[in-house]
C-alpha cells in the first residue's frame, strides 16, 4: 500500500480479486468519501445537507421579487432525504440514516437492539447505541413512540412539538 499510494489489489490462487484502499475511494463508482463525523448525518449542517436542496428535501423556486418558496416536488438528488449521497451510503443494519428515520418510533426501539457489531465497532457503537435507545425510550414514554424521526418541526402539532422538546430535555440528563 505504501509503494501503490494507498491502494491496492489482491489476487488469490483462486483467481479472486480483492480491493484495499486507505484512501477511502470506492474503486467502481470513484467517490472518495470523506472521514465520517456527526455533523455529516445532519441536514442543517452544510457537511451534511444535500447539495442541490440545502437540506430541504424539496426543489425550491425563486419567485419576481427573489424570494425563495418550497415546492411539492421532492429533490431530484436525494429525493426527500435532505442529506448528502455519501451520508447516505453510510449503513448500519444494512439501512441508511434516511431509512431509519423513517420508521416510527417504536420500530426504531425495536430495530437498534438487533444491529450487530464487529468486537471493533462495538467499542464505539456500544456507547451510542446506548444513548440512542434511552432517548427513544424518553420518547416512547412521551406517547411519541408513532412518530417518525424525519418529520419536519412544521408538520407536529403543539403539543407534539413540546414533548418532542420535552424528550430531548429528558434525554440530555440535564442536572439542577
Amino acid at each position: 500500500l505504501e509503494i501503490a499510494a494507498g491502494e491496492g489489489r489482491l489476487v488469490g490462487e483462486d483467481g479472486r480479486e480483492a480491493y484495499y484502499s486507505q484512501t477511502r475511494l470506492c474503486p467502481v463508482c470513484e467517490i472518495s468519501l470523506p472521514e465520517l463525523e456527526p455533523r455529516g448525518f445532519s441536514f442543517n449542517s452544510p457537511y451534511g445537507a444535500c447539495p442541490f436542496c440545502n437540506g430541504l428535501g424539496h426543489r425550491t423556486v425563486t419567485d419576481e421579487w427573489g424570494e425563495v418558496e418550497l415546492t411539492e416536488d421532492l429533490c431530484e438528488a436525494c429525493l426527500g432525504a435532505r442529506l448528502k449521497p455519501e451520508s447516505l451510503a453510510v449503513r448500519v443494519g444494512g439501512k441508511s440514516i434516511a431509512e431509519l428515520s423513517g420508521l416510527p418510533v417504536s420500530r426504531l426501539a425495536e430495530t437498534v437492539p438487533g444491529f450487530a457489531f464487529t468486537a471493533a465497532q462495538e467499542i464505539v457503537a456500544s456507547r451510542i447505541v446506548k444513548e440512542i435507545r434511552t432517548r427513544l425510550a424518553v420518547m416512547g414514554e412521551l406517547g411519541l413512540s408513532y412518530l417518525h424521526l424525519n418529520r419536519t418541526t412544521a408538520s407536529l402539532s403543539g403539543g407534539e412539538a413540546q414533548r418532542v422538546r420535552l424528550a430531548a430535555q429528558v434525554g440530555a440528563r440535564l442536572r439542577g
